[in-house]
């Protein structure tokens, strides 16, 4: 039981995840985590199953063989350009070892490009006197339904209120809806691990965001936020939260089909 009931975290949202079976199911094709020894699906391969990939679809069709090298490419930038922009928060990025060099050149251009625009978004916040506070980068998250890892909780402080967001970075052309769905996931795991197994060291949370950075043109960038506390944001807080119940309910009777 929760001590307390932090913004859109609930103990009913326990009893309704609760009333998921879970024995008899194969998990086998789970290996990334473990909960409890109890092998779990990856937030990414639930969101793989549950929402639209048409796009995929069309750009396999459309580019036969060369889809596998699209995606492995786009891959390698993003993983790559992630942990560049995740050891600036943490590190002095000027002292790592410059490793783009070690792939090919149009590959090292485009992460390039990805970081330059994370460094125009903290000019971005520098310009409108908005400090940062990074509580965790590669935070892993378990739970009884689903394992994950968050690039980034941080904390944005304007006029000396902070506001705390799981922060997800995206290299893609554009910001798909299922990104806000991913970071709500991480968001919920996050605050299951602190009311319900006791991880006291993670923020409560007050919104998600997602920075996405252009890997192909230098400099750009684009920042979106639902923060839980915002009557704006308040339509999509729930859509988020009722998407999510849904989709898990729908994800474990999909693999029992």
């Amino acid at each position: 039981m929760l001590i307390q009931e932090p913004i859109y975290f609930y103990n009913a949202d326990l009893t309704g995840l609760n009333d998921i079976p879970l024995d008899n199911i194969d998990r086998r094709n789970f290996s990334t985590y473990n909960f409890n020894g109890m092998p779990v699906p990856r937030v990414s391969d639930i969101l793989k199953m549950t929402c639209d990939s048409s796009s995929l679809v069309d750009l396999a069709s459309n580019t036969g063989r060369k889809f596998n090298t699209i995606m492995d490419n786009a891959a390698t930038v993003g993983t790559l350009a992630h942990e560049k922009m995740e050891n600036y928060l943490q590190f002095d990025v000027a002292t790592r070892p410059n490793w783009t060099t070690a792939i090919p050149f149009n590959l090292a251009i485009k992460v390039d490009n990805a970081f330059s625009g994370f460094k125009t978004w903290l000019k971005y916040l520098e310009k409108r006197n908005i400090k940062y506070r990074v509580y965790a980068v590669e935070k892993p998250i378990i739970t009884p339904w689903f394992g994950g890892t968050t690039d980034c909780i941080i904390g944005l402080i304007k006029n000396g209120i902070e506001t705390r967001y799981v922060l997800d970075f995206k290299t893609s052309n554009s910001i798909m809806p299922n990104y806000y769905l991913q970071t709500y996931t991480y968001f919920w795991g996050l605050m299951f691990d602190k009311y319900c197994i006791g991880d006291y060291s993670i923020p409560d949370i007050d919104g998600v965001a997602i920075l996405r950075v252009d890997k192909n043109c230098k400099g750009k960038f684009e920042f979106k936020t639902i923060e839980f506390n915002s009557e704006e944001c308040k339509s999509d807080t729930l859509s988020l939260h009722n998407g999510f119940m849904s989709m898990m309910h729908w994800f474990y009777s999909y693999i029992r089909l």
